[in-house]
């Protein structure tokens, strides 16, 4: 019982220890580069970077992240000249693609850390694209496989001269902005079952290039497959060459990602879904044989299928006008489902538009012309719009009357076989949550107008029909916009995401929403949701730095395996690590560096911020430079170290154990035991004129008895103490403590037989003839059998030898009525002390 309360208490306290870890990462950990110009005050010198869109690997704890960026830190991660090269400190005039790949802290506390705040660490990195041309990613994906080795596939755009453009038919009509799908190899290196190290190459890719401008939204395939064949990717494309519509501000480099409101170049944009293949390896082969279809290095490894394009009708209001309606394109997800016990998935495609049409909710509705949100269902296996049967809905609307709505994100829950719900993310200004918001709750702008609320509607996957709606305000009117959400494995959390604008702070309807510390940090800040998928809020966590912190416009928002989120940003302050410049003013010329932070599931706990908690940020090194050691080789966490002291400890007892029981052997030959003395007292007793006879003690074993003959006048003899002594030794001439046991018991049984062979009624003398071994039972012997422990222990040493009696008339025979050898002694009787003394 006591050993089980011990064992109770080790785990307890071993399971106490064990805390959510949080962690972080922060890109641009060194300092501002020179740009190649000094002398022209326009040309940023910031070493900017964007996020854009993430993606989890939750079989291996790794985090996929790409985007824009015009610095060389992501050159430089892990590299041993620490700058000292003078173009590496020359900051990228053009914006390059990058993907990271960062690896998430094991999820369990190092007893020495001061704090469960861990770094995660980046175990590849790679910058790519063309020093003359602009590009930018805008999302990726990554195909595992039952392999070290596997695919990530990131979505960018270029012009022409830049990445894969030397792809393009030749003959074939050049671009304004192409797009283009790049596929590396990814090879991770494990020990012990958990990676240490990931390498990876450009494998090659795919020019996308059907119109004068495409931009690449979104990429995905289907969740439950582990190969990746079909590939399924949404763009946002234009048939009309026009200028750069961007507004670039003097001195500051624009957010190359384009996952938001503007478009670089064209109007009259439209949807396009393609569907894409991985080449087969024979294919490829015998490209390379012949030297087709590789140019400049790299070679096409994708190939595209099947092909669908359609844009929204205007409104009556604006017919005959030269504005075409406008649209945005948000995200693709495929979605498992089965029909009539029959796999039929689908591609759910969500945007915004103020037009109409059977891919963009429906027919017009009458007295809007305002944005709305749109879900539209796609075929995968040809691209046409799922059918409308029965209760099934292919597309519908989202977003209330006469506002301005907008849906910027979707989700649902992964590891299903057939998906029933979906939940869509976005902003608006009018009421959409009729259950727990009032339209008095509504956050009101300066100007008296109602501001954006970031919302999460939950829909039916089949019907389209929503199930409930949930928005946030702010406090004073200032902006809040939903931009991504993600579902919890187990389906039991919906997170919402997204940026609350221009210092503004949460504005909170549930008391239970109520976090003392969510309020503006200054600038933008980020904040997540939780609530449950049934409704109910969990929390609402608002957090950042003094400088603007944006929450990243892609996919950005995902959930690990233990249900708790992770999120990528940008900020221009110090989030995840401490700038050289950091104080508390606001900069808004600082680069700006993309970060990656968790969020804990249950109260929605995050790593500490570096411009709040400086103190545990000074003596840490760079959270971003790549170390080939892992972690799990550092420090032994908790567990590790009470089941070492215990193994020890069990160690060290079993080898005292040990040492014990091989001493007392090799001291057996040497110590001899009671019966041992016994034997050697009997031996040496020589005296004619008494017998020595033994009986069963009282106590156990056996009692010696002196017997003195009548006649004589011998004198009993002295006591003796014949007891054990540990410390004595054994006479070499002595038999073993075997052979000694053995023959006391031999002397036992011989007295109880003789005693039943001349009791009452035995009238044969026969009977002594007979050999006392031959009428020996070994089922009655047991009796007599003596423990060597019991005899040890004893007191009194309880054996005794037999000498043989001889009649006064010297005759060997005994005749009836003579006095016997052995007398049966009643240990009840008083006996005379003078004719008996006891071995003591």
């Amino acid at each position: 019982m006591r050993a089980t309360l011990l064992f109770s208490f080790l785990c307890g306290n071993v399971r106490d220890s064990i805390a959510k870890v949080h962690y972080g990462f922060q890109s641009g950990a060194i300092p501002n580069s020179k740009t190649a110009d000094v002398n022209d005050a326009n040309h940023p010198t910031n070493d900017d970077s964007f996020a854009s869109g993430l993606y989890y690997d939750s079989r291996n704890s790794l985090v996929y992240v790409t985007g824009g960026t015009y610095s060389r830190f992501w050159d430089r991660i892990g590299s041993s000249s620490g700058g000292s090269n003078v173009r590496e400190m020359i900051n990228v005039v053009n914006s390059d693609c990058f993907l990271a790949v960062l690896k998430v802290p094991k999820n369990e506390q190092n007893q020495n850390d001061g704090n469960v705040d861990k770094e995660m660490k980046v175990v590849y990195a790679r910058r790519f694209g063309t020093e003359s041309t602009p590009e930018a990613c805008s999302a990726v994906m990554y195909t595992p496989s039952v392999s070290d080795t596997a695919r990530a596939i990131t979505l960018g755009n270029t012009e022409e001269g830049g990445l894969l453009t030397s792809l393009r038919m030749k003959g074939s009509r050049k671009a304004s902005t192409y797009g283009f799908m790049m596929d590396f190899d990814i090879e991770l290196t494990k020990k012990n079952g958990k990676v240490v190290d990931v390498s990876g190459k450009i494998d090659g890719g795919r020019l996308m290039y059907d119109f004068p401008v495409q931009y690449p939204i979104a990429v995905t395939t289907d969740p439950r497959s582990t190969s990746g064949k079909d590939m399924f990717v949404v763009l946002l494309s234009s048939p009309i060459h026009s200028q750069n519509n961007g507004q670039q501000t003097p001195g500051v480099h624009p957010d190359p990602t384009q996952n938001d409101d503007i478009t670089g170049y064209g109007k009259d944009f439209r949807v396009v879904i393609e569907m894409s293949q991985p080449k087969s390896q024979a294919t490829l082969d015998y490209e390379k044989e012949i030297g087709e279809f590789e140019e400049g290095g790299v070679r096409e490894t994708i190939v595209g299928g099947w092909k669908r394009a359609f844009s929204p009708s205007g409104s009556a209001e604006t017919s005959g006008s030269d504005t075409p309606p406008s649209l945005q394109v948000s995200d693709l997800i495929y979605v498992p489902r089965i029909v009539n016990s029959a796999r039929n998935d689908v591609l759910v495609l969500v945007g915004t538009t103020n037009g109409h049409g059977p891919e963009f909710g429906g027919p017009e509705t009458k007295g809007n012309s305002e944005n709305y949100g749109f879900i539209t269902k796609i075929n995968p296996t040809d691209g046409d719009t799922d059918a409308s049967i029965g209760e099934s809905v292919a597309t519908t609307r989202v977003g209330a009357a006469n506002s301005e709505n907008s849906i910027k994100g979707i989700c649902f829950q992964r590891g299903l076989d057939n998906v029933e719900y979906i939940y869509v993310v976005g902003f608006t200004n009018g009421l959409l949550d009729n259950t727990y918001m009032q339209r008095n709750q509504l956050s009101i702008a300066k100007d008296n107008k109602v501001s954006k609320h970031a919302f999460v509607t939950k829909l039916n996957l089949r019907t389209l029909k929503q199930v409930w709606s949930r928005q946030i305000g702010s406090q004073n009117g200032e902006d809040v916009i939903g931009h991504g959400c993600d579902i919890s494995p187990d389906g039991s959390t919906v997170y919402l995401a997204g940026t609350v604008k221009n210092g503004g702070s949460i504005r909170f309807i549930e008391v239970d929403e109520l976090d003392e510390n969510s309020q503006s940090s200054g600038g933008d800040d980020i904040f997540v949701a939780s609530y449950s998928t049934a409704g109910p809020a969990n929390f609402i966590r608002q957090f950042g730095t003094a400088e603007d912190d944006t929450f990243a416009k892609g996919k950005s928002i995902v959930c690990d395996e233990y249900g708790n989120a992770i999120v990528l940003g940008n900020t221009r302050g110090s989030m995840m690590r401490l700038r050289g410049d950091h104080d508390k003013n606001i900069h808004k010329n600082r680069p700006n560096d993309i970060f990656v932070m968790s969020i804990g599931k249950t109260k929605g706990k995050i790593p500490s911020i570096a411009e709040k908690f400086p103190e545990r940020y000074k003596d840490k090194v760079s959270i971003n430079v790549y170390s080939d050691s892992d972690d799990d080789n550092k420090s032994l966490y908790t567990v590790e170290k009470v089941a070492i002291i215990i193994s020890s400890v069990l160690m060290f007892f079993t080898i005292v154990y040990a040492a014990c029981n091989i001493q007392w052997v090799a001291s057996e030959g040497s110590k001899w035991n009671s019966n041992d003395r016994v034997m050697d007292y009997l031996d040496e007793f020589n005296d004619n004129d008494v017998e020595l006879h033994v009986r069963h003690s009282a106590t156990g074993g056996v009692h010696g008895i002196y017997d003195f003959e009548a006649k004589t006048s011998a004198k009993p003899p002295t006591e003796v103490s014949v007891g054990f002594n540990e410390t004595a030794q054994r006479p070499s001439s002595r038999m073993s403590s075997e052979d000694s046991a053995k023959v006391l018991e031999d002397a036992l049984y011989i007295v109880d037989s003789n005693k039943t062979k001349l009791a009452p009624g035995r009238k044969s003398d026969d009977d002594m003839s007979e050999s006392l071994s031959s009428n020996i039972s070994w089922k009655d012997r047991e009796q007599y059998r003596l423990d060597g422990a019991a005899s040890i222990s004893s007191a009194t040493v309880q054996a005794s030898n037999i000498k043989k009696h001889e009649s006064q008339n010297g005759s060997n025979a005994l005749r009836e009525g003579d006095d016997v050898v052995l007398p049966d002694v009643n240990e009840n009787d008083d006996e005379d002390e003078t004719w008996d003394k006891e071995i003591i």
